[in-house]
């Protein structure tokens, strides 16, 4: 059978994709992606099922273009913010904290999400190829915000280094959110930051 699948080009067909996307985004958060069915996303989106299935094959297949809608726009959004801060008036441990805190929101603003993402990265090599594509993303965010942090940095390996805190970032998150803890948040967050600031910077608190 002939794949009817398209990408939309013009404007209206842009919106519809998006609202089916912003419908089934919805739907997950309330029921889990196990939950809800392309019925449902079709009436919540106000679209026809026939519609749903001209932007996507399948609910897999939506689960994958969610995944990519929700990590650039939340990542967009977190690197884009972060331009916009007066960093020069901030200490390093301040940066810590903006960075971790506005990490924790985006994560908790799509928590299903961001757990259907990492448990279909492990079976289905197309999750896993988009995973790889966003963290080479990240990655290149995070080295040019520590670039421009660099007069203030101990750190001299800015690719490494950027891995790194992008790895303490994500495994403490990730725990944070996804499964239950013994330990108060503040409690951890604060030694995460505590880390990343004496870590990163000569002077934390300057």
């Amino acid at each position: 059978m002939t794949n009817t699948v398209r990408t939309p080009q013009q404007k209206r067909s842009i919106e519809k994709k998006r609202r089916i996307l912003k419908a089934a985004s919805e739907l997950i958060e309330q029921k889990g992606f196990s939950g809800i069915t392309i019925k449902g996303i079709a009436r919540k989106a106000r679209v026809a099922v026939g519609t749903f299935y001209s932007y996507f094959k399948d609910k897999d297949d939506l689960l994958l273009n969610l995944i990519t809608w929700h990590k650039h726009d939340l990542e967009e959004s977190i690197f884009d913010h972060f331009r916009q801060l007066d960093t020069e008036s901030m200490t390093g441990r301040e940066i810590c904290r903006w960075i971790v805190e506005a990490s924790h929101a985006s994560h908790i603003y799509s928590a299903e999400m961001h757990r259907q993402a990492l448990a279909l990265r492990l079976t289905d090599e197309g999750a896993r190829a988009l995973s790889m594509q966003t963290e080479r993303y990240a990655l290149r965010q995070t080295e040019q915000i520590l670039e421009s942090l660099q007069h203030r940095l101990r750190v001299t390996d800015l690719e490494a280094s950027s891995r790194v805190a992008m790895a303490a970032i994500e495994e403490v998150v990730h725990s944070e959110c996804f499964f239950e803890q013994t330990i108060e948040r503040d409690r951890t967050f604060g030694e995460l930051i505590d880390m990343l600031a004496r870590y990163l910077f000569k002077d934390p608190d300057a």
